[in-house]
């Protein structure tokens, strides 16, 4: 998690003053919140086609054609 890498790489390296894994780790710190982000987006797009759907009646079943 975000919290993970940031307490476990980002902080002692940045105490150490290195660079290379200092960007590292906060590169992955921001793509683990766009993560949670998009994750969150899809989640609540989900939601609301689940409740729109919900609302409409259920369709009247057709007669099935004739064949001949």
């Amino acid at each position: 998690t975000a919290y993970n890498i940031y307490y476990n790489v980002y902080q002692p390296n940045l105490a150490a003053g290195r660079t290379i894994p200092i960007v590292g780790s906060g590169l992955m710190v921001l793509v683990a919140i766009l993560l949670v982000v998009a994750a969150a987006f899809i989640g609540y797009d989900g939601f609301r086609a689940f409740r729109k759907y919900l609302r409409q009646p259920a369709a009247a079943p057709k007669a099935a054609p004739a064949r001949g």
